[in-house]
């Protein structure tokens, strides 16, 4: 759902969370992109 920009309520429906559980989900994920962002980036040299 996330990497699709699916909405947090339609997500949260089909497997049975809040909406709320579903948008702390999607926070997290972000966070942990921003997080690793380095891990992808070309090597420097």
């Amino acid at each position: 759902g996330w990497e699709h920009k699916y909405p947090a309520e339609e997500v949260g429906k089909v497997m049975g969370k809040t909406t709320k559980e579903i948008e702390n989900i999607y926070k997290s994920f972000e966070r942990k992109r921003k997080t690793t962002e380095y891990l992808r980036m070309k090597p420097i040299f």
